[in-house]
């Protein structure tokens, strides 16, 4: 009983199984108990949703894993122990810790494997209210364009490979082959994605964006003018909200730079578009107009405008231009642009814009701070007005009360 310890234990996220299973054991004779049912149903819909992983050997355990945790790895990893499996045989010791999903209730799990349960996917339930066919832009042989929408996933995440874009338009298309992913954008943008049918195109896909013949353009829609140019921050290298950057070079922080080539006045968003798109509200003082600014991004693995040749069927060459019209519903603010890289670019304009007072709209993150530093300039330890201190204690103090501006708001950390 103690791999069914493991299975409805939920709470216990990595656990060895101390004995040979199956996860088909929900059907078998004495198991299938009316105080169980619900909890084997829950793992395997934990199975359909790609939360569940095994390894033929354990990862090494985190610093943080508990001396009890460390007793059971060292004891499922012992030379003797691992001398017996036959699974493991001509791997190395490495290539046997590398990380598999289980996707079908009929596979075999054995006695000392690593077994790994998400049992709090993260979900996406605005799959179920999109129209997904009106959604598609294009259908070739080899791949699918699709108007990705917010606050969905592209190809699904480490925990949920159900609740994605990908699969959606599978079904929407009725296609038997699953779509696969060539690129990613943020969960909380709206734009096009390219989706592979075919593993050769996805090959020549990558192949593209390796030579750089993909190109991708951002826009955003700021809260006041924005100079066209070359801006330049240092962003504070570590992944937590809200992000700290510096005009000024800091040692060890990433460059960040973003080329503004246009910035165009627009209205601003109308009461109807707000409400329906969940804008909210931060206090920003002037609300006729708004200006939309085209970026290129200078830093990171991606960061020109997505234009690339569609060919279809009867040889016809088109041009396609894929802008993206992004809502952050995730954040509340309202912007177009994409690309997710190595601090994710998104919350790099975001920050940019921000740090010289043109916020995107709605942005509740980072608007608040923006219009301290406007009725109060200095506010900001690391921005154009900043003070000079002597004592880097005080500095670290006004850092942290800048940050608080930025926190004062329940939004989830990006």
């Amino acid at each position: 009983m103690a791999i069914l310890n493991m299975a409805v234990c939920f709470h216990v996220l990595h656990k060895i199984a101390h004995q040979e299973w199956n996860t088909l054991l929900f059907q078998k004779e004495g198991l299938f108990l009316s105080i169980l049912v619900k909890r084997w149903i829950f793992l395997l819909y934990l199975i359909h949703f790609g939360a569940v992983h095994y390894a033929l050997v354990c990862p090494e355990p985190p610093p943080s894993a508990t001396p009890e945790q460390i007793r059971v790895y060292k004891a499922v990893t012992a030379p003797s122990v691992l001398h017996m499996r036959r699974s493991i045989k001509g791997k190395t010791f490495r290539e046997a810790q590398k990380t598999f999903r289980i996707t079908r209730i009929d596979e075999f799990v054995e006695r000392g494997m690593y077994l790994r349960v998400h049992v709090h996917p993260k979900r996406f339930p605005r799959c179920y209210e999109i129209d997904w066919k009106s959604r598609i832009i294009a259908v070739t042989e080899s791949y699918v364009i699709l108007d990705k929408p917010a606050a969905t996933s592209v190809g699904g995440t480490t925990d949920n490979i159900e609740e994605s874009c990908a699969t959606f338009a599978t079904r929407a298309l009725g296609l038997t082959t699953p779509l696969m992913t060539t690129h990613q954008i943020d969960n909380c943008t709206e734009g096009c994605v390219v989706l592979a049918r075919t593993k050769e195109y996805s090959s020549v896909f990558h192949g593209k964006i390796r030579e750089k013949k993909v190109k991708k353009l951002y826009l955003a829609l700021a809260a006041a003018p924005v100079p066209t140019g070359v801006i330049t921050h240092y962003m504070r290298p570590v992944n937590i909200a809200p992000r700290l950057i510096s005009e000024e070079f800091v040692k060890g922080w990433q460059l960040c730079q973003l080329d503004v080539l246009e910035c165009r006045k627009v209205p601003w968003p109308n009461a109807l578009i707000e409400k329906k798109y969940g804008i909210v509200d931060c206090g920003w003082p002037s609300k006729d107009f708004a200006y939309e600014c085209k970026i290129n991004l200078l830093t990171g693995r991606t960061h020109q405008e997505l234009e690339f040749k569609l060919l279809e069927k009867g040889g016809v060459e088109h041009s396609v231009k894929l802008s993206y019209l992004v809502f952050l519903l995730s954040f509340t603010a309202w912007a177009k642009f994409v690309v997710l890289t190595t601090f994710s670019h998104a919350i790099q304009v975001r920050v940019q814009l921000a740090a010289i007072g043109a916020p995107i709209v709605g942005d509740s993150r980072y608007m608040p701070a923006a219009i301290a530093e406007m009725f109060s300039p200095g506010l900001n330890p690391l921005g154009k007005h900043k003070k000079q201190y002597t004592n880097g204690m005080i500095g670290q103090q006004q850092s942290k009360e800048w940050i608080a501006l930025s926190m004062e708001r329940n939004i989830p950390m990006v």
